[in-house]
């Protein structure tokens, strides 16, 4: 579940250098929109010159990340962290390399590192709870989605952790209220998506959960969670076979307030 988290370079810091070493920080700094295998090479080219410049290592970390090069990626969000040790973008980002890598304690570890700097982080909390059912923690997990949604009710993420929750618990119907919500609220990646589709199978409610597998397969997939539903969504489609849902079919329940997601932007960044 995620918010891309980077700094932005400031205008001053362009003063008095080299045009090229001008243009290579502008380009790095321009991490929404610079490939990331671009991103790599400028923002390399200026650590050469400036090797603590704290941004412009976060922005080479997360271009790093978004290819996927996860032990990359964790070293320089470290070394951000040497620089500028209260950061809490760097420590966010390596929390999702790390879950990205399966280490998951050292991930909860990060997000306990960012709630002891900014307790009222309710994103903190919601993407820790998040790891915390990966390692089979359910009590904490809903205390951190709980506490999220106290601290802002419109928090997609901690609705998606109090559906796992509510999943793991037998509570399908809670559960599939807090995934709908949670799409509804912005969190439209595949494996927000799957879960709706499992619990509308579950149901036997077949034309909604085959419309949900199909927006799965559509999401873009921010790693290995995201990878895993789109697997389960084609095997379903797979075992399914020729039947189709029917013309004009929604995978939102009548009245269903994520029907919202058709206009609703996706949110940057993954959990």
């Amino acid at each position: 579940m995620d918010h891309a988290k980077t700094l932005d370079v400031k205008d001053s810091r362009l003063a008095f250098v080299p045009q090229a070493l001008a243009d290579a920080q502008t380009e790095c700094s321009k991490w929404q929109t610079t490939p990331p295998e671009r991103s790599m090479i400028v923002c390399t080219q200026v650590l050469q010159r400036q090797p603590r410049l704290d941004w412009a290592v976060l922005n080479r970390g997360w271009a790093h990340y978004k290819l996927r090069h996860y032990d990359e990626a964790i070293a320089d969000f470290t070394r951000v962290l040497d620089i500028t040790p209260k950061q809490t973008k760097a420590y966010f980002n390596r929390a999702r390399a790390y879950v990205e890598k399966g280490d998951n304690l050292r991930a909860v570890a990060d997000y306990t590192r960012i709630l002891n700097l900014d307790p009222l982080s309710d994103f903190a909390l919601s993407v820790r709870g998040w790891v915390l059912t990966k390692l089979g923690h359910w009590a904490d997990a809903r205390r951190d989605a709980e506490h999220a949604l106290a601290i802002k009710p419109s928090n997609p993420y901690a609705h998606y952790v109090r559906g796992l929750v509510a999943q793991e618990e037998g509570r399908t119907e809670q559960a599939l209220e807090d995934f709908t919500r949670a799409v509804a609220l912005g969190f439209v990646q595949p494996m927000a998506h799957i879960k709706r589709a499992e619990a509308y199978r579950g149901r036997g409610d077949a034309a909604l959960a085959i419309e949900c597998y199909r927006a799965t397969l559509a999401a873009e997939s921010r790693g290995r969670d995201d990878d895993a539903a789109q697997k389960l969504a084609s095997e379903r489609l797979h075992e399914i076979g020729e039947q189709q849902s029917p013309p004009g079919a929604s995978p939102f329940a009548p009245g269903d307030a994520s029907e919202s997601l058709r206009t609703t932007p996706e949110l940057p960044g993954s959990i």
